[in-house]
């Protein structure tokens, strides 16, 4: 009698195991965000400043950099950014009591962009591309004691592209080199454009949706 029951189980289990499988649940290792920071190794650029008929020569610079993206799907983020350095400058200008001819001055710039990054996920080495928008706010330029522009914000694009180490889920360290083009704008003419290599480091926290 038992065998009869025995052979009906076994002609149904083939179908009986996928159903089984398909409804188990899944769950992604992947963190739903991710913070980061690092330094950017800024190379030199140029600002031509109509308002003040003035040549900004800006020397090469380190940034500080601070991140938080959003996974939007496996090895996708979208996230803000911004970068912050005072480089020192050598400013050309007979418009200015404060600098006559050329002299050496400072400044703070801001950079904030809205970034996609693309790569991969989980513990690994894999390539890194990003793109961004945003702008880059040149505050506080002065030299010999007083100011020599006003503040302003710049619109700006970036890409970058390199590679990623992934000693866990959550952890991360990157080295990108990144090449930003600067618009006319604010009083600035004609557009510029800047390199840079950025190392840094990135920690994933939070459950994906």
């Amino acid at each position: 009698m038992h065998r009869p029951i025995a052979l009906l189980v076994l002609a149904f289990l083939p179908r009986l195991l996928p159903a089984q499988i398909l409804s188990l649940p899944t769950y992604s290792t992947e963190p739903g965000n991710f913070i980061g920071g690092g330094v950017s190794f800024l190379n030199a650029t140029s600002f031509r400043d109509d308002s003040r008929n003035a040549g900004w020569n800006v020397n090469s610079v380190m940034g500080y950099r601070v991140s938080i993206d959003k996974v939007m799907s496996s090895g996708v983020t979208l996230g803000a950014t911004v970068t912050w350095s005072n480089p020192a400058m050598v400013v050309s200008t007979t418009a200015l009591g404060a600098c006559p001819t050329t002299c050496q001055a400072s400044a703070s710039f801001q950079h904030y962009q809205l970034a996609y990054r693309s790569g991969g996920s989980g513990r690994g080495t894999w390539p890194v591309a990003e793109l961004a928008i945003g702008g880059l706010r040149l505050s506080d330029a002065h030299a010999n004691g007083a100011s020599i522009a006003p503040d302003r914000t710049v619109f700006t694009t970036s890409a970058g592209f390199g590679v990623a180490f992934a000693t866990s889920n959550i952890f991360q360290f990157e080295v990108v080199q990144e090449y930003t083009s600067i618009f006319a704008g604010g009083g600035f003419s004609g557009a510029g454009t800047q390199w840079s290599t950025r190392v840094g480091i990135r920690y994933g926290f939070g459950n994906r949706d």
